[in-house]
Parts: C-alpha cells; sequence; structure tokens
C-alpha cells in the first residue's frame, strides 16, 4: 500500500487543524494552486518555490493559477526560508552549519552571499568549518563568510610543525598558511575556534615543541578564541583506526565499534607507532591549555577525559 504524497493531503491538515498566520516551508513538490490559495486566505507565509512556467503558459513567463501567480509576483515575505522558520519557531539566531568544510565550497558561497535577503527581521550568525589552505588560496572567501553572517570559524589546525602537516593533510598546507588564514580572520572580525592533534606517525619530541610553540603564539596573539588539544583519537573508520585493526590492537578485537574508551585507545595508539609517548601528548595538551588559561580564552581537550589534565 503506498502512501498519499503530504501535498495531496496538506488541504485537509491545514483545514481540519484551522492553521493560520503560521510559516510553513515546504519545497517544490508542494507548489499547487489550491495549497497557494488556502494559505493566502488563512494568512499563512508558504514557502513553496513557484516553479517555471508550464507550457501552456503562452511566452507570457508567468506561472498558471492565480493564487501561484500572485506569489510569484508578490511572495509574502523575501526572506532565507529555512534560517527565518528556524528563527520563529525556536527563536534561533546562531545556526551552526556542519559541512566540512564550507570554504572549500568557494562558488556556493559565493552565490549564498550574492542571494542573502536584505529584508531579514533578525542578523543570523554562523558557525562553519574551514581549511586554512582554502583562505590562503582564495581570500574571497572572507569576503563571502563576512557578507553571509559567519561570527565563527572552526579550523583544524591540527599542528604547527610543517612535517606533521604535510603527513596529516597535505602537501599545499604549511605553518605559514595557519599563520596566514587566522591573521585573515581576525582582520574580518570572525572569531577561530582552533584544534590541534598530537601524537601521529611522524610526530617527534621536537615537531611536538613546534607546536606548542605556535599554539602559545596564536593565543598570546589573540588569533584565536577557542583553542582544543589533545592526543590523536583512533576511530573505527578513520586511518587510525584502521592501523589499530590491522594490527589486531583495536581494544575489544576487530568488531568493535564506538563507544570506545576514547584515552584507552590513543595511548595504545601513540605508543606503538607515535615518535613521542601518550604520556608527552598529554603533557603538551596540558602546556597548550596553561597558556589558553592565562590568556582567559576557552579551552578543552576534544573527548579525552578532563581527568587526565587535572594539575
Amino acid at each position: 500500500m503506498s502512501r498519499e504524497h503530504d501535498s495531496k493531503i496538506a488541504e485537509r491538515i491545514f483545514k481540519r487543524n484551522n492553521l493560520k498566520n503560521i510559516s510553513c516551508l515546504r519545497d517544490k513538490g508542494y507548489d499547487s494552486e489550491p495549497l497557494h490559495e488556502i494559505a493566502r486566505k488563512n494568512g499563512i507565509d508558504f514557502f513553496a518555490p513557484v516553479r517555471k512556467m508550464d507550457k501552456r503558459g503562452f511566452g507570457d513567463q508567468r506561472p498558471k493559477g492565480f493564487y501561484r501567480r500572485k506569489c510569484k509576483e508578490n511572495p509574502p515575505r523575501r526572506k532565507g526560508t529555512r534560517s527565518i522558520v528556524e528563527n520563529e519557531q525556536v527563536g534561533a539566531n546562531v545556526l551552526y552549519e556542519v559541512c566540512d568544510s564550507l570554504s572549500s565550497f568557494p562558488k556556493f558561497l559565493r552565490d549564498v552571499a550574492k542571494s542573502r535577503p536584505n529584508d531579514l527581521d533578525f542578523e543570523p550568525q554562523f558557525f562553519v568549518y574551514a581549511r586554512a589552505v582554502d583562505l590562503v588560496r582564495n581570500p574571497d572567501i572572507v569576503k563571502y563568510f563576512q557578507d553571509i553572517g559567519v561570527f565563527r570559524a572552526n579550523i583544524g589546525l591540527e599542528s604547527f610543525s610543517n612535517p606533521i602537516l604535510k603527513h596529516m593533510k597535505s602537501e599545499g598546507d604549511s605553518v605559514e598558511k595557519n599563520y596566514q588564514s587566522l591573521q585573515m580572520l581576525k582582520d574580518a572580525g570572525i572569531h577561530v575556534y582552533g584544534s590541534l592533534v598530537l601524537g601521529s606517525e611522524v610526530e617527534t619530541p621536537q615537531t611536538l615543541r613546534e607546536t606548542i610553540e605556535g599554539a602559545r603564539r596564536i593565543i598570546e596573539g589573540g588569533l584565536v578564541a577557542d583553542i582544543e588539544a589533545q592526543p590523536v583519537l583512533p576511530l573505527p573508520n578513520n586511518v587510525y583506526g584502521r592501523k589499530l585493526y590491522e594490527s589486531r590492537l583495536f581494544p575489544g578485537g576487530n568488531e568493535t565499534d564506538w563507544p570506545v574508551n576514547t584515552d584507552e585507545v590513543s595511548k595504545i595508539y601513540i605508543d606503538n607507532f607515535s615518535g613521542i609517548s601518550h604520556r608527552q601528548a598529554i603533557e603538551a595538551a596540558r602546556e597548550i591549555r596553561g597558556y589558553a588559561r592565562a590568556k582567559g580564552i576557552n579551552l578543552g581537550s576534544g573527548v579525552s577525559k578532563e581527568s587526565q589534565y587535572s594539575e
């Protein structure tokens, strides 16, 4: 038995529940003359985009139907549909965009910035993920962030040692690009949540010290508003976890899945494959947290247990 599409029963739902003076967010599948009519007559802001004219539009570029044409020519409110509905329903004005990483789509960002409505009743603020290398390669991205309303960017800095960055990220990443991207965002008035990962396969006492000093520099220079530093975390679906699986070292065996004891699995990985010990990674994270605490900025260590960092 197949279920009727919501658009076919929506009119009955409107009438049965006496829905009036609300915002209703729908996609193009709900673009029908009866629904536009009942929405207009009941004071409903009906966000169902009017599709292009059909073949019988006689070349006037107007859709069929009196209420569909009325919506096309004079929509209830010209607003960003998703943002306005979230704002009205739950009072949301800070929106967390979880695409990893949004800065990798400059054309999309340009189009979003260009189409941002000018008559919103509130100022949405966005928290997004970004990559340092993207911002340095295309500085326009920072301008797009400003135009959209980005107030905070989460950047996986990972390290302040070039060998580590080449290993963990790409040949195009570098310590200098980390610094450049942070300065660009600071100049644009966008706060940064920076994260660091300690104890990869190519980590050494020297690279670890470089990262500690780099973290101190960005903290004392006011280039980050929040800092996270934690030992590398192997999980069943990442490269570190797969290495433990292949070596039959993953706690609980190869059938183990999340949740796991994050500190235990991290310790096993670092002590077996890194050039430093897990204890050294913890001490480095503690030192970085100390710099952050002294400057009064937010700090943390991801899912690594807080008890490991008690003084």
